[in-house]
């Protein structure tokens, strides 16, 4: 029999899904655009999970809610927001389209079961008493049937309708005016054709914004490189990537509700439709974890590991949280190193200038050519501008996140794999909530990492009262 929810403490866990919740509702009604409720919600969630990670002595008592409830309650929000929510900018409203509605209300209402106990296999529903005879009617009996199998099977159901609607939007949304789409879909093919992808000039989708460059560490190139050479669409990566994570959660915590809570957050269909990286995070973290700590087959989780600092510039800090992890252990190091050198070095060789200008010049100086975002986006650098139309100098921007990345590296302790966890989250929260730019993608990050630190704060809770 499947166990839904493992037994771990109240407390902690119902916080921090109480935390998720609230970024979730930070960010979906304005798609990562500011508005002040949003920006307000935000500062609330972020203040709680750093009280969490500070101060988790607070939390230990802390039991308004029954984790399992709360759990089933949340998801069937997410679900149902779903499907409020469901649609992208470019999306056709054809069959597809309307198909996808009806999977989504269909999804809430097996999520809504999860309310209900099983019956029994050899129990029919109704029994029916008529003139003193008591008979059940061989049509409830078959319907009963079919209910007891759906049921045992609907975990496996929902998996397999989460990967159908995001297929569905890529084949409804073919072609999203999105630079990220353009240059993950058009730089892996000049890579296949031999071209340097940092040399091409891209569409220029943007007019008040010049990204008509590969702006992304050759990590994502790689990444995708498979599925645009198969199936000519960059997507196609993070829809195996985020499957898979459910997939992962459900085998590290043996949990279907959160590996459900995962899969339909309210905006994946945005998300999917405008090709964001950052779906591929959870999944090479989770997937770190199951081979470092549960196979034990450390030299190839330590390369997963590596590889996620040069997919995107603001995963560069990664490498920092190993440091507590794998210490002084030159031999461990050599893994990760290897794959940061083995992803950046041949495209330096290719042309050092163009990788270099592109990756790193423009994203982390040229901030001017940005600039027109910055104002838009839902950050304290944003809620600044509007209350007193002015910038947060970029020094402050920079030295605060820095300042959470040495605190939390000092909070860490070795082998301790919920502050692992919980430390990623915390500080990436800080780095996106203190930057000039951070939208929709970045929080939705955030929602999905706090997930994946109470998969961990369930598995390791679970081991310890095991061991005790």
């Amino acid at each position: 029999m499947v166990t839904i929810m493992p037994s771990v403490a109240q407390g902690k866990p119902s916080i921090l899904l109480i935390i998720y919740l609230l970024v979730v509702f930070g960010y979906t009604f304005s798609l990562g655009f500011y508005y002040l409720p949003g920006f307000l919600v935000l500062t609330l969630a972020f203040l709680l999970l750093v009280a969490f990670f500070f101060l988790p002595q607070i939390f230990d008592n802390f039991e308004p809610f029954n984790f399992s409830q709360l759990l089933k309650f949340s998801l069937l929000i997410s679900a149902s927001l779903s499907l409020v929510c469901y649609g992208g900018l470019q999306q056709e409203k054809g069959a597809l389209y309307n198909l996808s509605l009806f999977l989504l209300m269909l999804c809430v209402i097996l999520i809504f079961s999860y309310f209900f106990e099983k019956p029994k296999a050899d129990s029919p529903i109704l029994e029916f008493k008529i003139l003193n005879f008591e008979f059940v009617s061989d049509f409830v009996l078959r319907i009963s049937d079919f209910v007891n199998h759906l049921l045992k099977y609907r975990f496996w159901l929902l998996i397999a309708i989460a990967l159908i609607l995001r297929i569905f939007m890529v084949f409804s949304s073919p072609n999203p005016q999105i630079d990220v789409f353009d240059i993950l879909k058009n730089g892996p093919k000049a890579l296949l054709q031999g071209q340097n992808p940092y040399s091409q000039t891209y569409n220029k989708i943007y007019i008040d914004a010049p990204a008509n460059y590969f702006a992304y560490s050759p990590g994502s190139i790689l990444a995708v490189l498979p599925f645009v050479a198969i199936f000519n669409d960059p997507r196609f990566a993070m829809i195996s990537a985020e499957i898979l994570t459910a997939i992962l959660i459900y085998i590290v915590g043996k949990n279907e509700l959160l590996a459900l809570l995962f899969l339909f957050n309210p905006r994946f269909s945005f998300v999917t439709e405008q090709s964001w990286l950052d779906p591929l995070i959870p999944f090479f973290l989770l997937l770190f974890y199951y081979l470092y700590k549960i196979k034990e087959k450390e030299s190839l989780a330590l390369f997963i590991f590596g590889f996620i600092a040069v997919i995107k510039q603001s995963f560069i800090f990664f490498p920092v949280f190993l440091l507590k992890i794998i210490a002084g252990n030159l031999k461990k190091w050599l893994w990760p190193t290897a794959a940061v050198i083995l992803t950046l070095v041949p495209f330096l060789l290719w042309n050092a200038h163009d990788l270099i200008y592109n990756v790193f010049t423009r994203y982390f100086v040229t901030v001017s050519e940005r600039i027109p975002l910055t104002h838009r986006s839902l950050t304290l650098f944003s809620f600044w501008f509007e209350q007193f139309q002015k910038d947060i100098p970029s020094l402050i921007l920079w030295i605060i996140p820095l300042l959470f990345l040495t605190v939390v590296f000092i909070k860490q302790q070795k082998q301790n794999w919920l502050i692992f966890f919980a430390g990623i989250t915390v500080f990436h929260f800080a780095l996106f909530f203190f930057s000039n730019a951070a939208f929709l993608n970045f929080y939705y990050l955030i929602s999905q990492l706090i997930l994946l630190t109470i998969v961990i704060y369930s598995k390791e809770s679970n081991h310890e009262s095991q061991t005790a």
